[in-house]
């Protein structure tokens, strides 16, 4: 299988591992964050930890197939499902009309994220500045959607807010090592180490990226948690997905046709199969399926939204 190294966005570290959650009486931390844009850092910490950088590009390298098919799954998928977030692809048109080329696109883009580094001072250089310039790039899209083409209120929400792209980063450090553990590929226990280690790698690129310090990830277990208070809060109810989240799957599950099968005009067989490794990942991820509007049956209802033209 040809894989694609993509994603859909992006993702620090200062030693001192620093600032503490803000206080919010009666709610999650996180429920503050959707009336503040992205602050990109051009500057990285003065002092990154270059071996723990250096062991999470070589987690990444081991683990590179399971990465890779995780993020142009579940991680890419799993925006689709986000109430801050379905709003702003469908505004744009980009993943509605051009899905392959924004993929292309994006795909190049994590790629140099992602390409492991042979210094720290190269890392700062390349792989940071790619993530501080991803960064800027959602900053000046948030700056030209008006909250009110949205139907918000820009009081309580704006494009691409810290909420939304807080999810989009734990959808990408988190959900390859929630899905890594699901197959036993990882142990949490036996390779706590290089799990943490992958964490701090995403500090880094998120915090050059521009969300607050607090919410991004030291440890696989406050990882884990933030991961689950996001979803709750960015999920779609059961029953209430847009019926506009169908024609982004159907457009994944053409784009992951071409990433897999190698044909001109690939078998029905073939697709069919294909169908079943984006079903089995997206079950990997609790309530991921509900919340897309596939239900507790995902490899069914993509079958039927395959069928449709």
């Amino acid at each position: 299988m040809r894989l694609a190294s993509l994603a859909l966005t992006s993702l620090v570290f200062c030693t001192c591992l620093a600032s503490t959650k803000p206080e919010v009486a009666g709610g999650s931390p996180v429920d503050n964050l959707q009336p503040k844009k992205l602050t990109p850092r051009p500057v990285p910490p003065k002092n990154i930890d270059w071996p723990r950088i250096q062991n999470a590009y070589a987690f990444l390298k081991k683990h590179n197939q399971t990465i890779q098919t995780t993020l142009v799954t579940t991680s890419l998928v799993s925006t689709y499902a986000c109430k801050d977030i379905e709003p702003v692809l469908m505004y744009t048109e980009e993943l509605a009309k051009n899905y392959d080329d924004r993929m292309a696109k994006t795909g190049q883009w994590v790629g140099e994220i992602q390409q492991p580094p042979a210094t720290e001072a190269e890392f700062r250089k390349k792989n940071y500045a790619r993530a501080f310039d991803l960064g800027q790039f959602h900053l000046d899209l948030s700056k030209s959607i008006p909250a009110k083409d949205l139907g918000w209120d820009p009081k309580e929400r704006v494009a691409m807010n810290q909420q939304a792209y807080a999810f989009v980063l734990y959808s990408f450090a988190w959900q390859p090592v929630e899905t890594m553990e699901a197959i036993h590929e990882i142990d949490a226990t036996k390779d706590a180490k290089d799990i943490d280690d992958w964490f701090y790698l995403w500090h880094v690129l998120g915090y050059a990226m521009g969300l607050e310090e607090w919410v991004l990830p030291r440890n696989a277990t406050q990882a884990k948690n933030l991961a689950q208070d996001l979803r709750r809060v960015q999920y779609f109810p059961e029953g209430k997905t847009p019926k506009d989240v169908d024609l982004l799957m159907k457009n994944e599950m053409k784009y992951l046709y071409a990433q897999f099968i190698q044909t001109p005009k690939p078998e029905e067989k073939a697709k069919a199969g294909v169908r079943q490794i984006l079903a089995q990942f997206i079950s990997f991820s609790p309530g991921l399926g509900e919340a897309l509007g596939l239900g507790k049956n995902p490899a069914k209802r993509l079958e039927e939204l395959a069928a449709q033209r």
